[in-house]
């Protein structure tokens, strides 16, 4: 989307999380059956973890081409995707500080690579991928067990996963292994670098309500927008003009970017001042028009711990 262009922004989705009981404690892993899906290791090599013809082992030398074409598969639908080619995947994964080859868990089908996740420092979830062409809950099933199996080994006290809210794959494989869904603890962190240019390509891309509209954003410096929307057009004017606008509005910049890429505003908006009207009667057609521009992005950032 060409409006992007001007914004930087970054957002993330569903977060599962899974608890144990231990007798009186209560110990966060990654399953509640842990027990029956404990891994042994091998010279470095997980023992595989079979689910149906799937097999779980660690990273070896040349994975990263098959994994980085498997994830460009998954998230490049993404707003804001970053390509994984594979020298981005090794920098990426590898090069994490406390991460090894050991760490980078992958999932084979007939001796072909189908799926990866690393398990970061922590218990973060880094970079999970799987075959669109394949039985996509199957192949994340094994390579949960095949994470949980990990922690255990390594003592970490829980491991996180992000999911996209429409990946059914994923989504339906934490439900069976029986992972808490929790709310993301990480949010929207946007900024429009000129709004000049990124506002008039925002009209373009959304349906703004019919009339003359004079916008004035509040932020570290306040900007003005003038415009005129006309049978289905909107077209900027002169914020400085004789030309007396329908609807005046002032808005904060963090409300205005949480309605433009996160969800439409509400009426406490309104009553906390975030957001305000004049003359206080076209206060319907101003909702309308800052609820128009949401852009109704897919936005999916990934989880990995500190780097």
């Amino acid at each position: 989307m060409e409006v992007l262009k001007y914004v930087r922004a970054s957002v993330t989705a569903k977060v599962w999380i899974g608890f144990e009981e231990l007798g009186e404690a209560r110990t966060p892993v990654i399953l509640l059956n842990w027990r029956l899906n404990q891994l042994s290791r091998n010279e470095g090599i997980l023992v595989p973890s079979m689910s149906g013809e799937v097999m779980v082992r660690t990273f070896l030398e040349g994975d990263e081409f098959s994994i980085s074409t498997i994830f460009e598969n998954c998230y490049e639908k993404f707003s804001g995707y970053v390509p994984r080619t594979p020298q981005y995947w090794r920098w990426f994964n590898l090069s994490r500080p406390g991460v090894n080859a050991g760490d980078v868990l992958v999932a084979t089908e007939n001796d072909l690579v189908v799926g990866c996740m690393t398990v970061c420092p922590g218990g973060e979830i880094c970079d999970p991928c799987y075959d669109p062409g394949g039985d996509g809950k199957k192949i994340m099933t094994a390579l949960l067990k095949a994470a949980q199996a990990l922690a255990i080994s390594k003592d970490f006290p829980s491991i996180t996963i992000n999911a996209p809210k429409d990946d059914t794959c994923i989504n339906s494989a934490c439900r069976e292994l029986q992972l808490r869904q929790r709310k993301p603890d990480r949010v929207l962190s946007a900024s429009v670098i000129n709004w000049h240019l990124f506002f008039p390509k925002l009209l373009e891309a959304c349906s703004p309500p019919e009339g003359n509209f004079h916008v004035t954003i509040g932020g570290r410096r306040e900007d003005e927008l003038a415009f005129s929307v006309r049978g289905g057009k909107a077209r900027m004017v002169d914020a400085s003009s004789e030309e007396k606008p329908m609807v005046r509005i002032k808005v904060n910049e963090g409300t205005l970017v949480k309605a433009i890429f996160i969800e439409d505003i509400g009426f406490l908006d309104w009553i906390r001042g975030r957001i305000s009207v004049s003359p206080l009667g076209r206060f319907y057609r101003a909702h309308r028009l800052i609820n128009s521009l949401n852009l109704g992005l897919e936005i999916f950032l990934q989880r990995g711990g500190a780097f």
